[in-house]
């Protein structure tokens, strides 16, 4: 859910950033990077002293809710790179032809920077499978996240399970690697075979 979440607003984020003319574009920038930057037991506590007042503390909602925060800044940087080598002059021709902003950007502007989105998405969601600092304050007794339920299973009852969900983590790594390498392969053939055509 964080993932999917992360691509969207980071998404609609960069094109904001990119884009648009937004006032005070550098600062924003800046705000939309500091999870990056800030230590994450610093984010831990503070997200604990805001969450546990608002009982979002051990909710899956406030689960989604910081993993998304943590994992945007991946999605801007890396779309807002997409969209920096985007020739815009694409998306003017398709406003220009009739289509509304948002058609120009699901038939244009989308299939264009959907590799920056696919390895923005997988960026996002190791960045939220990883993060276990966060997931120590805000869970509860009942509600874990997988990496703070290893952690648990090493300090207290350490068991063949931990060397078999870290199998499994590393063949689901290597699984998204491949498919990263596949989609980006299959990208450059297509823009050949349309140099070819041209």
């Amino acid at each position: 859910m964080s993932t999917i979440s992360s691509v969207i607003i980071g998404t609609m984020a960069a094109i904001a950033l990119v884009r648009g003319n937004v006032p005070g574009k550098e600062l924003i920038n800046v705000l939309l990077l500091a999870p990056l930057i800030v230590p994450h037991i610093i984010v831990a506590i503070a997200v604990y002293l805001q969450f546990a007042p608002l009982r979002l503390t051990g909710t899956t909602f406030g689960f989604v809710l910081i993993q998304t925060a943590l994992a945007v800044p991946y999605t801007v940087v890396i779309v807002s790179a997409a969209l920096s080598r985007l020739d815009f002059s694409l998306e003017m021709a398709a406003l220009n032809l009739g289509a509304s902003r948002l058609r120009s950007f699901v038939e244009v502007t989308m299939p264009l920077i959907s590799p920056a989105m696919i390895g923005a998405g997988v960026f996002s969601f190791l960045a939220s499978f990883d993060e276990t600092i966060v997931a120590f304050f805000i869970s509860g007794v009942e509600n874990k996240t997988v990496t703070r339920k290893l952690f648990e299973d090493i300090d207290f009852s350490l068991s063949p399970v931990i060397a078999a969900v870290s199998v499994i983590f590393i063949a689901l790594t290597v699984g998204l690697m491949g498919i990263g390498q596949l989609v980006k392969t299959q990208t450059s053939r297509r823009g050949m075979t349309r140099g070819e055509q041209n």
